[in-house]
């Protein structure tokens, strides 16, 4: 690609305001390197905070329009690609040996070892999911499954998909009479980051709570609501890259650090 047609792509998908949300936390560094973790060593201090600065301006970087149309500096498919594979490299200067050999996916006890307490849950799922086969226009079929689960995968409508369906569980729920103490909502706000951080993290899905029920689509919701945390990937490949279950981790670290215990 010549400097001209570089030129160009960028006049057209100009940045803009894109890299704001990663420009104003540069100015907190210094502090943050202080906060971050006061029993370390100050070296050790301020590499994880400009790791981390590090990857969010990486994924500030994807987010522009431009990346996914400039060529590739090296052999891959465009610059979106070099990102991915830089965000690879600094993610592989973590300490592996506290991460990965802790890091299992598809724990065969999980699902009872976090829900297993939570009263008539089996009944409340059955109910709900047999809800969804009945009526006129059935929200699932077995020969299919989810009928209106989006054909291409796009984030946008898969992000609509979930809001909408986790809507009328919740909903169906209630009718069921499963309501829960503390109001749930779904969260899709995969550009909006998520207060209570030092590096600004956003956060593709999850559910929330609020305690005044008052959690409503326009409320404000921080790390100490989210309930159930998630990433989406259209690439098969990339939701099982390590760099994926690490997002995970942080976030998981991001909702564990609100907790009193």
């Amino acid at each position: 690609m010549t400097d001209a047609s570089r030129s160009a792509i960028i006049n057209a998908k100009p940045i803009g305001h894109g890299l704001d949300a990663f420009r104003d936390p540069a100015r907190l560094l210094p502090l943050a390197s202080v906060i971050f973790n006061p029993g370390a060593s100050p070296d050790q201090v301020v590499s994880e905070v400009l790791q981390d600065h590090a990857l969010d301006l990486i994924l500030a970087l994807q987010a522009l329009p431009a990346s996914r149309s400039l060529s590739s500096d090296d052999d891959g498919k465009n610059f979106f690609g070099d990102l991915s594979r830089l965000n690879q490299a600094i993610n592989a200067e973590i300490p592996m040996d506290e991460v990965e050999d802790n890091l299992t996916i598809d724990h065969p006890v999980v699902f009872n070892a976090l829900f297993g307490k939570i009263s008539e849950l089996r009944e409340m799922t059955a109910a709900v999911l047999q809800n969804c086969k009945v009526g006129e226009s059935p929200l699932f079929r077995e020969d299919v499954g989810w009928i209106e689960w989006p054909e291409r995968c796009e984030e946008a409508a898969v992000l609509q998909f979930l809001r909408q369906h986790i809507g009328r569980f919740l909903r169906s729920a209630d009718e069921c009479g499963f309501r829960p103490a503390k109001r749930r909502r779904c969260l899709a706000t995969p550009n909006r980051p998520i207060p209570g951080s030092i590096s600004k993290r956003k956060l593709d899905i999850g559910i929330a709570y609020d305690a005044s029920d008052e959690l409503g689509e326009g409320a404000q919701h921080d790390w100490s609501h989210i309930l159930v945390l998630g990433e989406l990937k259209s690439n098969p490949r990339e939701d099982k890259h390590s760099s994926t279950w690490l997002d995970l981790v942080r976030y998981a670290r991001e909702v564990l650090s609100t907790k009193m215990t």
